[in-house]
């Protein structure tokens, strides 16, 4: 499983601080309650740093948001890229390492009115009619059992996810598709109708061969957001937001 950092895909640092030097979105940090996956709804180019640095100009500069949305990308060949900047690439993602069974990631901009506590994790290409390759799909359940190992999470769970600036909740699977969220196609009805899949995929890795027996427990998210100024609003890939 290969993995480039900001710096090995070429991200221009620059886009993420105004005139006077100052980061246009500073970095705030929640406990981390859910992950959920994107796709870019786009074409892929033949160098897929091309299509990342792309994405990551448009969130930035276009938007004006001063980053990119996502915390993580992933190619067609399995390659993952550190998307949000989090403070140092040696740990992408998380403030610092899990303590006492809490990790806190970087707030990033991919589900409007939940991004506080929520991963996002975005695969290049459109997956309408096709799902990902094969080593796409391999690489993402990876990522999504190490993200869970480390977070304490259930990939076959649910929660009541619950924005600690807003106090908005709403109970999702603890892994997610874009669509779970709210109305958007995100992340393609191919790859949607494997995402039961995805989380038999991952709870395998975790070790975890079958769903616990009886009801989950739906619990609430809980944390408070630590770090810079509020978020904004916008939209990505057909509808998430700051």
């Amino acid at each position: 499983m290969s993995f480039l950092t900001r710096a090995g895909w070429g991200a221009d640092e620059s886009l993420r601080f105004d005139a006077d030097g100052k980061e246009v979105w500073p970095r705030e940090f929640s406990p981390v309650q859910a992950l959920t996956v994107h796709h870019t709804a786009t074409p892929v180019d033949n160098d897929p740093r091309v299509t990342v640095r792309a994405v990551y100009r448009y969130h930035t500069a276009e938007r004006g948001w001063g980053d990119i949305g996502y915390h993580l990308l992933i190619d067609p060949l399995g390659t993952i890229y550190e998307g949000r900047h989090s403070g140092g690439d040696l740990l992408p993602v998380l403030e610092r390492l899990p303590l006492n069974g809490t990790a806190r990631a970087v707030t990033a901009g991919h589900v409007s009115g939940c991004n506080p506590g929520n991963i996002g994790i975005c695969l290049l290409g459109t997956f309408t009619t096709e799902g990902p390759t094969i080593h796409a799909r391999r690489s993402l359940a990876l990522t999504l059992a190490l993200l869970c190992r480390a977070c304490g999470l259930d990939p076959l769970g649910v929660i009541e996810y619950r924005n600690p600036d807003s106090g908005l909740t709403k109970a999702v699977h603890t892994v997610s598709r874009h669509r779970d969220w709210l109305a958007t196609e995100c992340p393609g009805d191919a790859f949607s109708a494997q995402f039961d899949q995805v989380r038999r995929d991952v709870a395998e890795l975790m070790g975890l061969r079958e769903a616990p027996k009886g009801p989950r427990v739906v619990r609430h998210g809980s944390g408070r957001r630590e770090g810079g100024n509020e978020g904004r609003g916008g939209r990505v890939d057909g509808g998430d937001s700051r």
